[in-house]
């Protein structure tokens, strides 16, 4: 159509209630004059640019994107979700998004503090606290909080009987880890074309066979892995999965010879019934040894599905200190659920993590200190109130 018949087509459909609907015109300008081709000078004579190690970027403020909000959320609810990935200078919400849902934007800032990330680690081991995942090989445009992982790793305690895991998204990331002497490293593997492909810009397809290659490297170099199926319970975009699914997922990642699994719930979504139902079956076939179970505390289930993973024999659980987590790329996620939270679960059931509670205190609170915010499980709150009233609690 013309710009004219577009205008009037438009008035005509908003006069038929069509209004808020999505509509879409194709305007015809008439032709275009080709664009003239810009000369380049041959390659050996273009400039080279110095390439900038990551720990000496400068991460500008960034902006964080959020789909699928509620319909009654908040510009400071926002603000909150966003505040998981920096200091938060402005948040905006927008009247629809994708799926004719909600959506909002924040801009964030974020300065990568490895002096304070390394005290944090300090504080933990002196908790207790033997196996650590402190860093992620990713892309400092895409998660900025992650930007100091090659300056973090030379800080980080080295007493006899640490384990290091580091996070590896694709094969680059995997050789970053590698060099920077990471025995371990850890890989995501999500349920859905969609969830992939907004983490990992690829297909689940792409995503599978990238996660073989990268256990095929590791295998010939030495280092240990472990394939996180992400979101084994419900995908963020896409809904619940069937357990068919991460098991089938699961499989695969041990024929490509990934030395454990672990099942995560991403958007702690899950339930005990679905833990067991997903888990019985893997465990029988592999052994429960070669599981982890990440959990996301979001609905308040994470506490009693651990409870359903350790009665199939599962030993290994992801945590977060105080809680602390979250995706950009999982709408809706909460923190993982709080390392003191699951400690004192098992502590109190009879079961020894070697962890203490009390010393995991000055660690939430270091935690609380750099990033700004108040940070906690429940437990903690719990004994900050029988504290307040002047009774000595030991756990």
């Amino acid at each position: 159509a013309s710009e004219a018949d577009a205008s009037y087509a438009i008035e005509q459909l908003d006069e038929l209630e069509f209004g808020g609907r999505k509509i879409r015109v194709r305007v015809d300008r008439g032709p275009t004059a080709p664009k003239a081709k810009k000369e380049r000078a041959p390659r050996e004579q273009r400039p080279r640019r110095e390439r900038v190690p990551d720990e000496d970027k400068v991460v500008e403020p960034t902006k964080v994107f959020v789909m699928n909000l509620n319909f009654d959320t908040t510009e400071d609810e926002l603000a909150d979700h966003c505040a998981s990935y920096g200091s938060v200078v402005a948040a905006e919400l927008l009247t629809r998004g994708r799926n004719n849902r909600p959506s909002g934007s924040a801009i964030v800032e974020y300065s990568a503090d490895h002096e304070a990330k390394a005290a944090i680690a300090r504080a933990l081991v002196g908790a207790g606290v033997r196996y650590l995942e402190p860093v992620s090989f990713v892309s400092p445009k895409a998660i900025p909080q992650m930007a100091d992982a090659a300056a973090l790793t030379p800080l980080l305690p080295r007493d006899e009987g640490l384990h290091y895991t580091a996070l590896v998204p694709n094969l680059k990331g995997y050789q970053l880890a590698r060099d920077a002497g990471y025995p371990t490293v850890a890989l995501v593997l999500s349920t859905t074309d969609t969830f992939n492909q907004r983490n990992l810009n690829m297909s689940l397809e792409q995503a599978t066979a990238s996660c073989e290659a990268i256990i095929q490297a590791a295998r010939a170099d030495g280092v240990a892995t472990r394939t996180y199926i992400s979101g084994a319970f419900a995908c963020p975009y896409d809904g619940p999965v069937p357990v068919t699914l991460p098991q089938r997922l699961t499989e695969r990642m041990f024929e490509a010879g990934s030395d454990e699994v672990a099942i995560a719930d991403t958007i702690g979504a899950g339930n005990p019934q679905q833990m067991k139902d997903i888990m019985a079956p893997l465990i029988r076939d592999f052994g429960a040894e070669r599981f982890y179970v990440h959990l996301h505390d979001t609905r308040g289930l994470a506490a009693a599905m651990a409870w359903a993973a350790l009665d199939l024999g599962v030993r290994r659980f992801d945590a977060s200190l105080g809680g602390l987590g979250g995706c950009p790329f999982a709408p809706g996620a909460t923190g993982n659920v709080a390392t003191e939270d699951l400690v004192y679960l098992l502590e109190s059931c009879g079961l020894d993590t070697g962890i203490e509670i009390q010393a995991l205190r000055e660690a939430v609170a270091l935690a609380a200190e750099a990033t700004e915010r108040p940070l906690g499980g429940r437990i903690l709150t719990w004994i900050e109130s029988q504290e307040a009233r002047g009774k000595q609690i030991t756990l």
